[in-house]
């Protein structure tokens, strides 16, 4: 039989079975996957059956996209349904939760448990092959290198691999396509659940500035003896990427045209530097491919680098300022996107630099609306507008916002005949991203 049967010891040699439950099982796992402190029962077969125990020998079947779940993410460079025959339980990143490790044959998936006690969530963190010529492999999950990090070894074709774990190797801030001037993408890492947020700030076809952001994973791949690649993949196909600002209420919500939804994708399928040099957008039914590099190079960042996103917090959302920093000669220039609304409450951007940054000093940056062209637009000559000062003090690179910094800024929209300002009077904010 391929159905799974549980064996009820009663404390004297006895053993009851259960009703058999499920089917077409390869490989099957038990673990506690909504941390409620039961184990319940992960079946790798067609549609991999998870089970909930729900206490006193009952398990619950449960309804969940499976598709979604265990597919390779949009954004790899091939695409797979993972059935596992073999299923390793470790918790990986080390939070307490039960993570699964799934062999295939020479395919090797490492998943993370993300679930809750409402949801069931895992996602993929790692991808690789391992080259054999034989079904008779071992695999060993232990901690090889004494970091504390759980590390897999596998011993197939007279020989041992190692795979140790690492941090995820990504070089974060802004880039660009030279091809279209003018367009650029500020990518840093949130600091949980392998997330990056990206913003994509581009023009209309009329010319006229507009952002579109986007949450990505990020997955480790190495394949085929090649070196390890980074792969910023998406979280579910094309979701929204544009907002809309009330000002009624202050506060911003999806735009729910579809003209809007999309994905940003990276990777760097040919080196393990960490900097990117792919990028893929789709913004409706836009869709390309774009050869990117950063804007600013690693060797000229700040050893204190107090790059990355910030913003204001929960009660003031919807916006928020790309910082990026440059040091030449000891001096330091910041680069300073900021992401609102016009008086419309559509999404605009404008951008501005400032040479001879200080930490704890008020620096006051002129930002200018710059005037460009569509994606799909031959390149043109980009124009500057005084668009306002925004002025900073910043203390630290901290995601706390009451410690991290303040800011003021009195930014108008050149366009606008009404002389509507955006307008924050030294409120404190902080980093959105993992400080650098």
């Amino acid at each position: 039989s391929d159905s799974i049967t549980i064996w009820y010891n009663d404390g004297q040699m006895n053993f009851t079975p259960s009703a058999a439950f499920s089917h077409h099982s390869y490989g099957m796992a038990v673990l506690d996957i909504n941390n409620d402190g039961k184990k319940d029962i992960f079946i790798g077969n067609s549609i991999n059956d998870i089970w909930l125990n729900r206490g006193s020998r009952v398990f619950e079947k449960q309804q969940y996209n499976s598709n979604l779940l265990w597919s390779t993410p949009l954004g790899l460079p091939f695409g797979v349904y993972t059935v596992p025959k073999d299923i390793s339980v470790v918790d990986i990143n080390n939070d307490g939760k039960e993570d699964m490790i799934f062999s295939n044959n020479k395919d090797y998936f490492v998943f993370i448990n993300n679930s809750t006690s409402e949801n069931i969530d895992f996602y993929m963190v790692y991808y690789t092959d391992v080259a054999y010529t034989s079904s008779d492999f071992n695999k060993v999950i232990t901690d090889i290198d004494g970091d504390g990090k759980k590390d897999y070894v596998v011993g197939v074709n007279n020989k041992i691999e190692i795979f140790t774990q690492s941090q995820e190797n990504v070089s974060t801030g802004l880039y660009f396509d030279p091809t279209y001037n003018g367009h650029g993408f500020s990518i840093d890492e949130i600091g949980r659940d392998n997330l990056f947020y990206s913003v994509f700030y581009s023009y209309t076809n009329d010319g006229s500035p507009i952002w579109f952001s986007s949450l990505s994973r990020y997955v480790g791949m190495k394949r085929n003896f090649s070196i390890e690649s980074s792969y910023l993949t998406s979280l579910g196909g094309s979701l929204p990427m544009a907002y809309q600002y009330d000002y009624s209420n202050h506060s911003a919500t999806i735009n729910p045209n579809p003209d809007f939804e999309g994905y940003i994708l990276a990777n760097n399928p040919h080196s393990n530097s960490g900097s990117l040099n792919k990028l893929t957008y789709k913004v409706g039914d836009e869709f390309a491919n774009w050869d990117v590099q950063e804007i600013i190079p690693f060797s000229q960042r700040p050893q204190n680098d107090l790059s990355g996103h910030w913003w204001a917090g929960e009660s003031d959302l919807g916006w928020g300022i790309s910082l990026n920093f440059q040091e030449t000669q000891g001096d330091q220039l910041v680069v300073a996107t900021l992401y609102f609304y016009d008086e419309n409450g559509q999404p605009v951007w404008v951008i501005g630099t400032h040479e001879g940054f200080e930490l704890n000093q008020d620096i006051t940056i002129d930002m200018e609306k710059i005037n460009g062209y569509g994606r799909s637009q031959n390149l043109v000559e980009l124009t500057q507008v005084p668009a306002g000062t925004i002025t900073i003090n910043l203390n630290q690179a901290s995601q706390n916002i009451n410690e991290a910094g303040r800011l003021t800024m009195n930014v108008h929209y050149p366009d606008d005949s009404n002389n509507d300002n955006w307008v924050r009077e030294s409120i404190p904010f902080g980093l959105l991203s993992k400080p650098r």
